[in-house]
């Protein structure tokens, strides 16, 4: 069982900086500690995901009206639906923002927070071992992501495609059996597929035909800066259209990639219902 959770920083900076600049913070703990009394992000494990709250008051909500939380993204073992996560009782649920330890080398996490934002990175990683709760590397945040199926998994060749590719279609490895959301799954890619890739995305966007014209933060886009793989998603505010990095993958132990995992859905091809390529390579 794994005793990681995986976060992305962007999206929990937002609930983070809420508790901080919230003018006062929801009871998080039974105890008196002055750490229990301030800005914290509360980790709220229920039967099917792992969720980071604010403890600041008002509560903070999402553009649906509910509670703004930061889920962890882990993969599901779809015949016996065992999750990669932490068993909820094994570790505290209360992570002070603002608290030091003179007597630890780690930083108030919040510092960690931004300051990893603003130095590139993209995830949080939290270690939810009772015997490492104290531990100055408990929080860490990473430019890429490292784990994205257990160490046993089987992989399968497949074929595979995603809104985030222009429904391109490619030869991929896949986690037999898992799944980070309902029928997608979890991909890796060779190296020259990966060229194939960027390739096309920068093919698509210097396209003048219409019908290849997609809109701001409908896909992505890669670049190979010599091993590593940038990946950069657009936002359009209105006013101009304005690129960020999301991501960095590195190569594994194999020299594949794991392309856009959870990040967006590879979705098997053929499905069901289509019955050819037609944009495969």
């Amino acid at each position: 069982m794994s005793t990681r959770l995986c976060f992305r920083l962007d999206e929990v900076l937002p609930v983070a900086e809420h508790a901080i600049a919230s003018p006062t913070w929801r009871a998080t703990s039974t105890h008196h500690h002055p750490a229990d009394r301030g800005p914290a992000l509360i980790w709220n494990p229920t039967d099917e995901q792992d969720l980071l709250t604010s403890n600041g008051l008002p509560d903070q909500h999402d553009d649906d009206g509910d509670l703004r939380a930061a889920p962890a993204w882990t993969w599901r073992h779809v015949p016996t639906g065992r999750r990669g996560r932490p068993h909820p009782g094994d570790a505290d649920r209360f992570w002070p923002l603002n608290h030091h330890d003179p007597d630890s080398h780690s930083r108030p996490l919040i510092a960690q927070l931004r300051e990893g934002a603003a130095n590139g990175g993209h995830w949080l990683m939290v270690d939810a071992d009772p015997r490492d709760l104290a531990s100055p590397d408990r929080f860490l945040v990473l430019d890429h992501r490292e784990q994205i199926a257990p160490p046993d998994t089987q992989w399968v060749h497949a074929r595979v495609t995603a809104a985030a590719v222009w429904y391109a279609t490619y030869p991929a490895l896949v986690a037999d059996g898992y799944s980070v959301r309902d029928g997608d799954v979890i991909a890796r890619f060779a190296l020259p597929t990966v060229r194939g890739m960027v390739a096309d995305l920068r093919a698509i966007y210097r396209s003048e035909d219409r019908r290849n014209d997609p809109m701001p933060g409908e896909t992505a886009a890669l670049r190979l800066d010599g091993e590593v793989l940038t990946v950069s998603w657009s936002h359009d505010d209105g006013h101009t259209e304005q690129w960020t990095e999301i991501d960095r993958v590195y190569p594994d132990s194999d020299g594949h990639y794991a392309v856009g995992a959870y990040l967006w859905p590879w979705k098997p091809w053929p499905t069901p219902r289509q019955g050819g390529d037609r944009r495969g390579r």
